[in-house]
């Protein structure tokens, strides 16, 4: 699951199942930025 306001960098692969943005508690959904560079 990719959530909101997240950047993937081209050539990076994000496996089945995985979870990447999601908020920290007291936070909301892509009220925080996630950004995985090129590759990652």
């Amino acid at each position: 699951m990719i959530h909101p306001n997240v950047s993937i960098g081209e050539g990076t692969y994000v496996h089945e199942g995985a979870i990447v943005g999601e908020a920290p508690r007291g936070k909301q959904p892509g009220e925080l930025k996630t950004v995985i560079g090129a590759g990652g």
